[in-house]
């Protein structure tokens, strides 16, 4: 088994992220946290740092720990084999399987490419000794509704996993009632995702009650009589979010003055986010009107559909410059539309101008919070 050194994450971050054209280091909170954590004080409670600062860089952190770990008796192992990143929100679901897929491809390169970098041959080799005999080092699973759903994880416990999912698929899990699993494979992934595993919940503060029924899983735990694994490797929480609020007695994580003033984060903490608050004139539909003229609501509400889809695009064009050759240079490569109905989303998408929109949906768990890029009231 290759030699791997506390010391060389930055090196393995580096090595995984950087291009032919950019080399990326770590920023300084992200090198704190992995000290903090492949040290002696272990992963915080609440990790507080803003948004676009590279939260996601837990996965790089939970699989080079579990790389460190690799050579120690699973007694003495406190890295779980699992890591599991939830979030509220489709669109974050899949920005965050692009990172761990990048993680995941580095380190198959490193198994079959004799150039690779030294840092990434030893973390492969330290998790492929993890791994079932021929197995792969490390495996990448997305669980979230609207694709296609591969289960095949829940058949091998061995191999060190990162996965990526929503509220309802993790959450359901866990209490036997996961979507689209067999009866008798209840109680298998809800007994993978309650031991061995780290789960991570991202905007943390829009899901208080997954949280709340994580907390009772654990408690549920600390009263058997007798446990499969060690207390460390029970199920392992960490709140993230810019806002959360902490609980008594927790450990937080937040940004020092001086990492804020780190050279390579400081222009995103600093960007400009402005918000135009845009009305859009629509008659109401009132429950009277639901209740004696139903058509005549539905019609009127299809109505509203059209009026608030119609400005959005017309904004939409505005903002990308679409007839105002002038801007030239100014225009902006990305503009997105989030909407609250599928419906709308699939009016208002446009390729031709390049206009993609997505449909956020609300949270099973609680209060369902829908965010959009650029507000529109009706």
């Amino acid at each position: 088994m290759h030699d791997l050194t506390p010391a060389q994450f930055p090196d393995f971050f580096q090595a995984v992220h950087s291009t032919d054209a950019e080399t990326k280091r770590p920023f300084k909170w992200q090198m704190r946290l992995a000290e903090e954590v492949i040290g002696n004080e272990g992963w915080r409670d609440v990790i507080r740092v803003p948004t676009s600062c590279g939260k996601t860089s837990v996965f790089d952190l939970a699989v080079f720990e579990l790389a460190l770990q690799a050579g120690n008796t699973p007694s003495e192992r406190t890295a779980p084999r699992r890591v599991c990143l939830v979030v509220d929100r489709r669109l974050v679901v899949d920005e965050a399987t692009d990172h761990a897929r990048r993680i995941l491809r580095a380190i198959r390169d490193a198994t079959r490419n004799p150039h690779a970098a030294p840092v990434l041959k030893a973390v492969a080799d330290r998790l492929r000794a993890l791994a079932p005999e021929g197995g792969e080092p490390l495996r990448v699973v997305r669980l979230r509704g609207g694709v296609y759903r591969d289960d095949g994880w829940a058949g091998d416990p061995l191999t060190p996993t990162i996965l990526v999912s929503t509220v309802d698929q993790i959450g359901s899990r866990l209490l036997f009632r996961g979507y689209g699993v067999s009866q008798r494979n209840l109680p298998v992934h809800a007994g993978l995702l309650a031991f061995d595993t780290r789960i991570i919940v991202d905007e943390a503060h829009l899901s208080t009650v997954f949280t709340d029924t994580l907390d009772y899983v654990r408690r549920y735990q600390s009263l058997a009589k007798e446990s499969p694994l060690p207390a460390e490797r029970r199920l392992s929480i960490v709140r993230m979010s810019a806002t959360v609020c902490e609980n008594e007695g927790e450990r937080s994580f937040v940004l020092l003055p001086e990492e804020r003033e780190d050279p390579n984060l400081r222009p995103r903490l600093e960007a400009p986010k402005e918000t135009d608050l845009i009305e859009v004139k629509v008659n109401a539909v009132t429950k009277k009107m639901r209740q004696e003229q139903p058509g005549k609501a539905r019609e009127q509400e299809r109505r509203n559909r059209d009026e608030l889809a119609q400005k959005i695009v017309r904004e939409a064009r505005r903002l990308a410059g679409i007839g105002n050759e002038q801007l030239g240079e100014e225009r902006p490569r990305v503009i997105g539309v989030v909407v609250n109905r599928v419906a709308t989303a699939r009016q208002i998408h446009v390729p031709s101008t390049g206009i993609v929109c997505s449909r956020v949906g609300s949270q099973r768990f609680g209060r369902g919070e829908t965010r959009n890029l650029g507000r529109f009231s009706s």
